[in-house]
């Protein structure tokens, strides 16, 4: 399993990283810090003959935040398929809006490791429903 992941907070992307390879040790993580970087690593995996199976959004980046990033995302018939989450510490009744617009879940995530691992594990569970697999976690 390949995943794309935007997340521009450091420590919250460590756990993250920790969280990933506890419970999906098979899988090769994309980090950027924003979503601009997220879409050119998408053109360049695209370039490449590759594709993310996932792609994860923080929604508050500097440069191009996540619903911009999911926007543009959704509107490119490229990409438009890839499985996309929002993985965020919003709780605002807008960005809870903004998902259900989108047809994306939103996940809570969390700097301390077990809310973060709680978050990652139904992240990933959501994504193999999806594919029709059974959960890995």
């Amino acid at each position: 399993m390949t995943i794309l992941w935007a997340e521009d907070n450091m420590e919250q992307l460590e756990t993250i990283r920790s969280c990933v390879k506890e419970l999906a040790p098979e899988a090769t993580l994309y980090v950027t810090n924003n979503g601009s970087e997220l879409i050119n690593t998408l053109l360049d995996l695209e370039f490449m003959g590759a594709r993310p199976d996932m792609i994860i959004l923080d929604l508050n980046m500097p440069v191009v935040d996540g619903r911009n990033t999911l926007a543009t995302v959704k509107a490119d018939e490229r990409f438009k398929h890839i499985p996309s989450a929002i993985f965020t510490s919003s709780t605002a009744p807008m960005d809870r809006m903004f998902s259900r617009f989108y047809k994306t879940p939103l996940f809570l995530k969390s700097s301390e490791k077990e809310k973060c691992l709680d978050g990652v594990k139904r992240l990933l569970e959501w994504y193999w429903t999806q594919k029709g697999k059974k959960q890995i976690c």
